[in-house]
C-alpha cells in the first residue's frame, strides 16, 4: 500500500516499510497502472478487488481451453471451473495480501489458449503484460516455449523461450540491482549454493547438485506438491507435458530460503497452478471418449474430482 501510494503521488516507490525500492523485489512494473487507479479509489479496497477479479477471470480462458482446444463437453468443463473455484492455492493467494503476480494467472492462461488457437497478437500481448508482473515469470514463459516445441509449434516456441529467458536475465542481472544499490535480488535466499551474484549460485548448484536435489525433494516440499495435486485427484500426472513448463521456476521457489508457511509462499504457486489446470483439462480429455466432436468424460471421475476438491476446500477453510 505504501509503494502504491508513493507511485500515485508521483514519487519513486522507495518504501520505508519494505526497506528498499518496490521494483527491486520482483521488477513488477505493472504496479504503475494499478497505482493510477488508487488515486481514484481507496487503496486497500482497490488492490483487493483487482486481485480477486484477476483470479476470477482465470475461469474464462480455462473454459475456452476445455471447450475449444480439448473439446470437452459442457459438464466436464463446468466441473473444471468449479474445481478451480474451490482450489485451495487460489484462495491462499487471495487472502495472503496483495501480490502483483496474481494478475499474471489469467494472462498466462489466456496466452496458452491464444497459442493453441493461433491468435498471435493476443498471445504476445498477454505474454508481455504477464512479464510486467514479475521478473522471474520469464522462466515460466520460457517453459511455455518448450511446451510449444513439444506441440510442434517451433517458430513460436523459440520466440517464446528467447523472450522469457531474455526478460528474466535482463531484469534480474541488469535492472533490478539498479534499484537496490547494485545488489542482486534474492541471492540471499540461495546462500547454500553461493553468494554475491546469481552466477555464483548457479555454479554452486552445478557443483553440488545433490544438495539442491535433497532440498528440492525434502519432506516439506513433498507435502507442498501433494497439497497442489491432491485436490485435482493427481490427474495432471496423466498429462505431464502440460505441467513441465512450470517446474523449473517452481523448483527455484521450493529451494529458496524464504519465510515458510502456506500464506507466505502462496504467490509462488501461481505459475504452477496455471499449468496444473492446463494438465487437468488434457488429462480429462485423455480419460474420456470422443462422441461426435466432444470428449465424454466418465461421470465417476467427474464426481470424484468434485468431491475431492470440495473436501480439500472445506479442510483448508
Amino acid at each position: 500500500m505504501q509503494s502504491v501510494w508513493l507511485i500515485g503521488e508521483g514519487f519513486t516507490p522507495d518504501a520505508s516499510l519494505l526497506g528498499q525500492n518496490y521494483l527491486s523485489l520482483q521488477g513488477g512494473y505493472l504496479i504503475y497502472p494499478i497505482a493510477g487507479l488508487t488515486k481514484l479509489f481507496p487503496t486497500a479496497i482497490t488492490l483487493i478487488v483487482i486481485q480477486a477479479g484477476a483470479l476470477a477471470l482465470s475461469v474464462v480462458p480455462l473454459w475456452r481451453i476445455g471447450r475449444n482446444v480439448a473439446h470437452l463437453r459442457t459438464g466436464a468443463t463446468t466441473s473444471i471451473v468449479i474445481v478451480f473455484s474451490l482450489y485451495s492455492a487460489i484462495h491462499a493467494v487471495n487472502i495472503a495480501g496483495f501480490h502483483l503476480e496474481a494478475l499474471a494467472l489469467p494472462l498466462l492462461l489466456s496466452a496458452i489458449y491464444s497459442g493453441f488457437v493461433e491468435k498471435t497478437w493476443k498471445y504476445w500481448i498477454c505474454i508481455v503484460i504477464a512479464l510486467l508482473a514479475r521478473a522471474d515469470l520469464g522462466l515460466a514463459i520460457a517453459g511455455l516455449g518448450l511446451l510449444w516445441l513439444l506441440e510442434g509449434k517451433k517458430r513460436v516456441a523459440f520466440q517464446t523461450v528467447s523472450l522469457g529467458l531474455g526478460w528474466s536475465t535482463i531484469l534480474i542481472l541488469g535492472i533490478q540491482p539498479l534499484y537496490n544499490a547494485g545488489h542482486y535480488p534474492h541471492v540471499a535466499a540461495f546462500t547454500d549454493y553461493g553468494t554475491g551474484n546469481p552466477f555464483s549460485v548457479i555454479w554452486g548448484i552445478l557443483l553440488n547438485p545433490w544438495v539442491f536435489l535433497s532440498e528440492l525433494f525434502s519432506e516439506a516440499n513433498f507435502l507442498v506438491g501433494v497439497s497442489l495435486l491432491a485436490p485435482v485427484l493427481f490427474l495432471p500426472v496423466v498429462a505431464p507435458r502440460y505441467v513441465l513448463p512450470a517446474l523449473p521456476v517452481f523448483a527455484l521457489y521450493l529451494t529458496a530460503d524464504v519465510q515458510k508457511g502456506k500464506l507466505s509462499e502462496a504467490s509462488q504457486t501461481i505459475p504452477v497452478t496455471a499449468f496444473i489446470f492446463l494438465a487437468l483439462i488434457f488429462a480429462l480429455a485423455k480419460t474420456g471418449s470422443i462422441i461426435v466432436q466432444r470428449v465424454n468424460v466418465d461421470r465417476a471421475i467427474i464426481g470424484a474430482l468434485l468431491f475431492t476438491s470440495a473436501v480439500f476446500f472445506t479442510a483448508n477453510s
